[in-house]
């Protein structure tokens, strides 16, 4: 058997028996401190499991951004077109409102003469160009 008196022997009893070792190591430590590299070695398998996931899901969501992406490039050319083609029939709206105030402008032209000249046949006016 050793004998310990001191600090040092103590020590160089540890390092040359690694069952005392474990036996101290135990005894001060607790189960609970004794348990953690375990722990932390699940912890660390976990999280590379979930990090493997998590890559392979911001993969797929980078591919959905893409695609939504050329969605709104494509709406937007077609927002582009329409807006062309707004332009192109507010032009012809306005001769449509320009050609119909033609219209009331020849027609209505008699009756107000007609009134201003106290006239009732404003036809006989209106019939002359």
């Amino acid at each position: 058997m050793t004998s310990i008196n001191s600090l040092d022997d103590f020590l160089n009893a540890m390092d040359n028996n690694p069952a005392w070792r474990e036996a101290v190591r135990a005894r001060i430590l607790g189960e609970e401190l004794m348990q953690l590299p375990l722990r932390f070695d699940r912890l660390a398998e976990e999280f590379h499991e979930f990090r493997t996931g998590t890559s392979a899901m911001l993969v797929s969501h980078e591919e959905k951004l893409t695609q939504i992406n050329a969605t709104l490039v494509s709406q937007d050319n077609k927002l582009t077109e329409l807006g062309t083609s707004m332009i192109r029939h507010d032009g012809y709206l306005n001769n449509l409102r320009g050609v119909d105030y033609e219209g009331q402008a020849s027609q209505g032209a008699g009756r107000r003469l007609g009134r201003i000249l106290g006239t009732r046949l404003w036809h006989q006016i209106d019939s002359k160009p």
